[in-house]
């Protein structure tokens, strides 16, 4: 195999790749940077002239990258690919789990919002829909246990969980 400049022609040069890896994977107390210059430097995979072009041509970009730890990124590789008990609410579509946390957090969303869903907003109806919709596929993904957390709820919002769940535990007075 010969790619970026690295041979493996004997079963030695197999073996020894196979180890550079291990290491590189294993080692996670360090940057994303750092890892680029190991895995160029063990010849697992050669900074060739597109990476030196972007590292160059992208100096700002690249600067902050080479800077996040490589355990970061091994964490949000594993959840992108779906190796982790986490998942999104637009990313739980179709798939069921043993227990469910769903929090609901207004933030900046334009598309959605919990507060008109718990008080029936109906001037904004298609917020609303949308709303429904994402909060019907978050309930339904629990096989056995479904926890909500709404923070800092009204007592309107109280009152339609009541209504809905039954069970409120107010965590302020735990």
């Amino acid at each position: 195999m010969k790619r970026n400049g690295i041979c493996i022609t004997t079963i030695e040069d197999k073996r020894k790749f196979k180890i550079n890896i291990e290491n590189l994977l294993t080692n996670q107390n360090t940057t994303i940077g750092e890892v680029i210059n190991k895995a160029d430097e063990l010849d697992i995979v050669k900074k060739d002239d597109k990476i030196n072009e972007f590292i160059t041509s992208s100096e700002y970009i690249y600067d902050r990258v080479k800077e996040v730890s490589y355990q970061e990124f091994i964490k949000l590789y594993n959840y992108l690919e779906g190796l982790t008990p986490f998942s999104t609410q637009h990313k739980t579509k179709g798939n069921e789990f043993d227990n469910v946390l769903v929090i609901l957090d207004n933030g900046n969303w334009v598309k959605y919002n919990f507060n008109y869903l718990f008080t029936n907003r109906t001037d904004k109806a298609s917020v609303l829909e949308r709303t429904q919709k994402l909060f019907y596929v978050c309930c339904t993904r629990s096989k056995e246990n479904l926890a909500v957390f709404f923070q800092n709820p009204s007592s309107q919002v109280l009152e339609t969980a009541k209504n809905w769940f039954e069970e409120i535990i107010d965590l302020d007075k735990l």
